[in-house]
């Protein structure tokens, strides 16, 4: 039952590494987040599907997603990052177009804080925090494997014992071998708790930093202030 039930949390996890959301999901998640005008997280979504994909097209996409948003600098500077991956794409002159009416919104100064974000100045400590993931669930996966070798010794002194006291036995000589059993078998539950500990919290510290989380603040169109909105992939 012990093993069973320890195979099924290590399968859980290793499972993790294949249903991260693809470039088209993440693509579809924007589009649908973009049509309800829930454009942080259309950008947040279009931003990581270009991580993955690379398709300069999402970065079109950022760009829109930005300017109707409301955000002049983040929107020209996306703009130009889409002519410049993709110079011959046929929506270059109506990116150009956008860029020169932003560009007289916001004016060239602006540019020098205009570095989009999300796409990868997170994406070194949400691969470091994924990495750490791995090292503690392997660390638990491996407290599991001696909890289960040491509880099998357990069971097999165990056994020794019950047949050797099965109608008469020294319990002089048994008793000891008997102590021993049940101090190797409450050594091998407390390795499996901690293994399986382990294990969980490097699942969930592998989940954050593959559905990492984004702060976008987007300046308010036509009036002073702006719009925090905090989103993520859970």
């Amino acid at each position: 039952m012990r093993i069973a039930i320890v195979v099924a949390v290590l399968a859980a996890f290793c499972g993790k590494s294949w249903a991260a959301p693809t470039a088209e999901t993440l693509y579809s998640e924007g589009q649908a987040a973009y049509e309800r005008t829930d454009y942080a997280i259309a950008i947040e979504r279009w931003q990581e599907s270009y991580r993955l994909s690379k398709q300069p097209a999402l970065l079109y996409n950022v760009a829109q997603a930005y300017r109707m948003a409301g955000d002049c600098v983040h929107a020209l500077s996306s703009y130009r990052q889409f002519t410049a991956a993709d110079p011959r794409s046929e929506r270059r002159p109506l990116a150009d177009e956008f860029a020169r009416e932003l560009e007289a919104q916001c004016g060239q100064s602006s540019l020098e804080v205009a570095e989009p974000r999300g796409l990868g100045n997170d994406s070194h400590s949400a691969s470091r925090l994924k990495v750490a993931g791995f090292a503690t669930a392997g660390a638990g996966a491996a407290f599991v494997i001696t909890g289960l070798l040491i509880g099998r010794h357990a069971s097999t002194l165990g056994d020794e014992v019950t047949r050797a006291c099965a109608q008469s036995c020294d319990w002089a000589e048994q008793g000891s071998k008997d102590s021993t059993g049940r101090h190797y078998a409450t050594v091998g539950y407390t390795l499996d708790a901690l293994g399986v500990t382990a294990i969980a919290a490097g699942a969930v510290m592998y989940y954050v930093g593959d559905r990492r989380t984004a702060l976008s603040i987007l300046p308010r169109s036509n009036e002073a202030g702006a719009s925090v909105t905090w989103s993520g992939s859970w």
